[in-house]
């Protein structure tokens, strides 16, 4: 049984854990390393050549979210993004092989998988 049978002793062993671990954190890092149990990983920089994220939407995608605000701004006279945004919808040359999968802006109502 805990002495009290309060929280306070197990939130300070915990408290105190972390302060040791906040202290002494470095140097135990650097004697993991001392010992090959833990390694360095280096950075690894991936370039799929993707193009930008308009390039990444399909066709219908681009389509459909273009028609919903049209719609929101004349309709309703809401405004969900800008004019550049815009333009880049209209503008953007899409590659068939590196599109999103489901609703490419991240609305989950609009995504047809949900």
């Amino acid at each position: 049984m805990w002495p009290g049978s309060n929280q306070a002793l197990p939130l300070f062993g915990f408290g105190v854990a972390i302060l040791i671990g906040w202290l002494f954190g470095e140097d135990f890092l650097k004697l993991m390393k001392s010992c090959k149990v833990h390694h360095e990983e280096e950075d690894v920089v991936v370039d799929e050549k993707l193009g930008t994220y308009f390039e990444c939407c399909s066709v219908w995608d681009r389509k459909s979210w273009l028609a919903q605000e049209v719609h929101s701004n004349k309709q309703l006279n809401i405004r969900t993004m800008g004019p550049w945004s815009r333009e880049q919808l209209l503008q953007a040359k899409s590659n068939p092989d590196k599109t999103f999968a489901g609703a490419c802006n991240y609305e989950i109502i609009c995504n047809p998988l949900y």
